[in-house]
């Protein structure tokens, strides 16, 4: 149960990045009237005593809702305009894969019997030419153009099924509840009070972070906290730390990698260092292109280096004591004009007792597929070609006894080995259609 939650964790912090993306937020502010915006923001702000950017909060709030973006039940048919009713759901299509719709609805005209199609596009960058969907759409897109128009904001995801924005205000030195489907600003206990929503867990992604923000959305916390039962509290604030704390790496290829259309991972866990080339190209004194472990994860949680120095043995485990450990590393095509033709993962590991390592890859769509790494060999996912970006997650769990967190060990070797590749990546790069 809590992999499955820090799982979802981790994928709404991979979400969070595609706002920083400098021509996505161009694409946003292209759609936005930030000069009448702004002028509307000063003119409120003389009228009262909310300072000029908060004004502004109010403003986009108002144009998103009122004049952008538009919500979505079921769509009229797309042959005839008349009314549709529910069908079921069909396989999304490449093109609707591409802006990451992991389900499609499909409605079947009442008057002409047409099919039409609803993708519940992910890509916020798409919904800005949509401009259409549920609360998940709306929060998505408004979170692209609250970072567009250059505020700190937050997606806010309520997992009870809504989603919004949190924007900081820097006059409140706070951060602001904003939903864009309402039109509403700073009113936390919208949901409990007025819809009777039984809270559990609300998690703020941002680019800096994953924060645990439930307790402002609700005045009952002893109602909450008999619900929260997916994961222990001290797991969660730990590995909510450690996430925080590790969150950050990504591997892009250069632009010499990009001509050369390969890009080449290695990790020596002797030497406890990152290479940058073929396996056959390296040699004892090659130069690394980083060193620690944990300088080139993009997340990791309890999760430490052991070196056995009665053994001469060195692996990453599980830190004593814990039940799970995970720690993931991501690389990222995004921009560069490329993506993925052919990925080629070798990562190898060792399990005692009845101690686990369960590999995932994750998709551009956030579908994350189980992969049978561990062996001697590399493992082809031929499901990342065409992807933009991928997640390889290591989850380690299992063990008998006081020791059980060295019963699942990632890239055991022998401390006085010349040269280990302990995990390979090898990324075949194509231009991108």
């Amino acid at each position: 149960m809590a992999q499955a939650f820090l799982s979802r964790l981790i994928t709404g912090l991979r979400h969070v990045e595609k706002y920083e993306d400098p021509q996505l937020q161009k694409k946003a502010r292209d759609c936005m009237p930030l000069s009448d915006m702004l002028r509307r923001a000063d003119k409120r702000a003389s009228e009262s005593t909310a300072s000029s950017a908060d004004c502004f909060v109010i403003e986009l709030l108002a144009w998103f809702k009122k004049e952008f973006f538009r919500w979505c039940n079921q769509p009229n048919c797309s042959t005839c305009g008349g009314k549709t009713e529910a069908s079921g759901h069909g396989v999304p299509t490449p093109e609707e894969r591409r802006h990451e719709a992991g389900r499609v609805e499909l409605y079947r005209c009442c008057a002409c019997g047409a099919e039409t199609r609803f993708p519940r596009y992910n890509d916020p960058g798409k919904l800005l030419e949509t401009r259409v969907g549920r609360c998940g759409e709306w929060a998505n897109c408004f979170t692209l153009c609250c970072r567009a128009a250059g505020l700190e904001a937050r997606h806010v995801v309520d997992w009870t099924d809504h989603v919004w924005t949190e924007v900081f205000s820097q006059s409140q030195q706070r951060w602001l509840h904003c939903d864009p489907c309402e039109n509403v600003c700073d009113k936390p206990l919208l949901y409990e009070a007025g819809w009777k929503k039984k809270l559990s867990y609300v998690m703020a992604y941002s680019k800096d972070e994953v924060v645990d923000v439930t307790w402002r959305y609700s005045a009952k916390h002893q109602d909450i906290q008999t619900r929260r039962t997916e994961c222990p509290e001290d797991w969660l604030a730990h590995t909510l730390y450690s996430l925080n704390l590790q969150v950050g790496y990504v591997f892009k290829p250069s632009v010499e990698e990009v001509s050369l259309g390969m890009l080449c991972i290695c990790y020596d866990a002797v030497r406890d260092a990152y290479y940058r080339s073929m396996v056959s190209d390296l040699h004892t004194d090659s130069t690394p292109t980083l060193e620690g472990w944990k300088n080139g994860v993009f997340t990791s949680s309890r999760v430490f280096r052991k070196e056995e120095l009665d053994w001469n043995k060195v692996y990453l485990s599980r830190e004593e004591g814990s039940l799970q450990g995970c720690v993931s590393w991501k690389i990222d095509l995004s921009g560069t004009g490329v993506v993925a033709e052919c990925v080629l993962i070798k990562a190898e590991h060792k399990c005692f007792s009845s101690g686990k390592v369960e590999w995932t890859v994750a998709t551009d769509d956030a579908k994350s597929l189980s992969v049978p790494l561990g062996g001697p060999n590399a493992i082809d996912i031929s499901e990342l070609n065409g992807a933009e970006s991928c997640l390889i997650t290591a989850s380690l769990s299992g063990g008998e006894g006081d020791t059980a967190w060295q019963h699942a060990q990632l890239f055991r070797s022998s401390s006085n080995e010349p040269l280990v590749c302990s995990l390979e990546i090898i990324v075949s790069l194509k231009q991108k259609e």
